[in-house]
């Protein structure tokens, strides 16, 4: 199973990208991860439906899942979580898209394709470090999959 981070805003050095770094070496799961400058967030505002989903290259299939994260969004605990991804993963899903708003959240058209809404808390994070919470919990999923200790209930 691929995983996707598509995330609004570019990375600078700093402890953030540090973070994620840390994770995405220890994940098992290819991860890619793609940038929007803000730029180009603001200049999808005025897409059509089909070519503002084919700049967020979201398709309707059954082999993708697209998880999209919003403070509106359901809570799940680790374990909770990881059950959900072992799911997806024990049917064949082969790739899960987050998606990581920037300032302004996410483009409406893009709640429509959700399979699942996720919220981190129901604090505001910033979108940099919003990528190594999401990227800590997926290699979290991961350990607790394979009942690793690292997760201790």
């Amino acid at each position: 199973m691929r995983i996707t981070i598509t995330s609004i805003g570019k990375w600078k050095k700093g402890p953030e990208k540090n973070l994620f770094d840390h994770y995405c070496q220890r994940i098992r799961w290819p991860l890619d991860l793609i940038e929007i400058d803000e730029r180009q967030v603001n200049a999808t505002k005025n897409l059509k439906k089909d070519a503002l989903l084919e700049f967020y290259d979201i398709k309707n299939d059954s082999a993708r899942h697209h998880i999209i994260l919003d403070e509106q969004g359901i809570l799940l605990k680790s374990g909770d979580l990881a059950k959900k991804i072992e799911h997806w993963q024990n049917s064949s899903i082969k790739q899960l898209k987050f998606f990581i708003g920037g300032s302004d959240g996410h483009n409406p058209i893009l709640y429509d394709h959700a399979d699942l809404l996720l919220s981190l808390g129901p604090m505001t994070w910033p979108h940099l470090l919003t990528r190594g919470l999401l990227v800590e919990q997926l290699y979290r999923s991961q350990q607790i999959i394979a009942n690793h200790p690292y997760h201790r209930y």
